[in-house]
């Protein structure tokens, strides 16, 4: 009965502190610029609720949601200066409100006049959540979301893909976005790294593989293009195309005849100065952007 009127009082708490904030809302003389937010300290508030806290915050998360609602979306210069404030009142009254974290962040982060595009303040949010929530692989997904589709920065949106991956319950398409964001980029170092962190921590043998064919993929191309390179620069200090691997070894230009991924060898074209696979190997390699090569080629010119 204790707990019964304990409850009661907190309610009763919420719904004033509630209805309070209404009240100071509609008698404030402010334009949207001189917003204020009332009964901003949460641990005031957390005293004031007699331990339900979390029945606080879903006040605030729908305050939250009334405020974004009312905003006029049609005005360019339209400004959200209370989300921020808002959203960290409802998650320091309850750090496990998840879909505060997730749809924060994307009222956050789009672009004016639709959200606040305060790109920073919701990959903060996230990051609050990712360590009071460390088994909620939705959180570093929304970041690397966020990286991808705000920032256009497919480096770090392929991170986080793959981070969010590797929680336990995460669905095995993760990777593959991971993928689809290094495609992106155009990094093939950084591709290489993620999949090798991939086959290092996979504990499941499909997913393990998987790894291996990209890990074997992503060789085969840097391996193919890197080749081509020193041919193409071989030609420009030698004035014709090789022979042969040998002539390449014999001038200095190359150690060893060099093997693909699969156990062969790399096949060179002394009609053109390409090189590539026979037909049975070259059937397990899968196209890659030519970005990846373009900028593998410019950071080969660096040298």
């Amino acid at each position: 009965m204790k707990a019964l009127h304990l409850g009661i009082l907190a309610a009763a708490c919420a719904l004033g502190a509630f209805q309070c904030q209404r009240v100071l809302d509609s008698r404030s003389s402010r334009t949207p610029k001189e917003e204020i937010l009332y009964l901003s300290d949460p641990e005031i508030i957390r005293r004031a609720s007699l331990g339900h806290a979390s029945l606080l915050a879903d006040f605030y998360w729908l305050r939250t949601i009334q405020y974004y609602g009312s905003k006029d979306r049609s005005r360019p210069d339209q400004q959200y200066d209370l989300l921020d404030p808002l959203l960290k009142l409802a998650v320091s009254l309850d750090s496990q409100m998840i879909l505060v974290y997730r749809f924060g962040a994307i009222f956050l982060s789009e672009p004016p006049p639709i959200g606040a595009g305060n790109v920073p303040a919701a990959l903060a949010l996230l990051d609050e959540g990712i360590r009071k929530n460390p088994e909620a692989w939705v959180l570093p997904y929304d970041k690397g979301f966020v990286y991808y589709w705000q920032n256009k920065d497919y480096r770090k949106a392929a991170e986080w893909f793959f981070q969010a991956s590797r929680y336990a319950g995460a669905p095995n398409e993760l990777a593959l976005l991971a993928e689809s964001a290094m495609n992106r980029q155009g990094d093939l170092e950084t591709a290489q790294q993620l999949w090798q962190q991939r086959y290092e921590e996979a504990t499941n043998e499909k997913v393990k593989l998987n790894a291996k064919k990209n890990l074997q993929n992503l060789r085969a191309h840097r391996d193919k293009w890197t080749l081509e390179w020193v041919v193409n620069y071989f030609v420009r200090r030698e004035k014709h195309l090789p022979a042969s691997w040998e002539e390449l070894i014999q001038k200095g230009w190359l150690k060893e005849v060099p093997m693909n991924p699969w156990g062969g060898t790399y096949i060179l074209d002394p009609q053109n100065g390409s090189v590539g696979l026979d037909e049975a190997t070259a059937a397990r390699l899968s196209p890659l952007p030519d970005d990846y090569r373009k900028n593998l080629w410019q950071r080969l010119d660096q040298r």
